[in-house]
């Protein structure tokens, strides 16, 4: 893959750093909203406490998440109370993320089923409704 599609390669790397420079740009603001100036540090520790999460076999790290992000701030800053309200926060961005492709997903098999559907009732009754 990575020599015959050099290109492609390229181009989804410049993707994720794209997404990796949004993704801070993300936190920062998220952290200065709840009125801490957070590190480049404090702020890598909360991506990586992120990742680590997502390992643990627990349906979408129910709890770990929050727990994780409260240990992290309470040992960083001695306000765990910002960890949680930033791990709420990432968890509805997520949500709120997953919920529009399950709209555009929907929505596109739903155009797809419907062609199918006139194109058998075409075949079968030879009809266009």
């Amino acid at each position: 893959f990575f020599k015959n599609h050099r290109k492609r390669f390229f181009l989804s790397f410049v993707f994720y750093l794209l997404y990796a420079l949004f993704l801070i740009i993300q936190i920062k603001f998220l952290f200065l909203s709840f009125g801490v100036d957070a590190s480049i540090f404090n702020i890598l520790l909360s991506i990586i406490v992120l990742g680590l999460v997502n390992f643990i076999p627990v349906p979408a790290a129910l709890g770990f998440l929050e727990a994780g992000q409260s240990s992290l701030f309470e040992i960083l800053q001695g306000r765990g109370d910002i960890g949680f309200a930033f791990s709420l926060l990432i968890r509805l961005s997520s949500l709120i993320f997953v919920a529009i492709g399950f709209a555009l997903i929907t929505y596109f098999s739903g155009e797809q089923i419907r062609k199918k559907v006139k194109e058998e009732e075409k075949e079968q009754y030879g009809t266009e409704d």
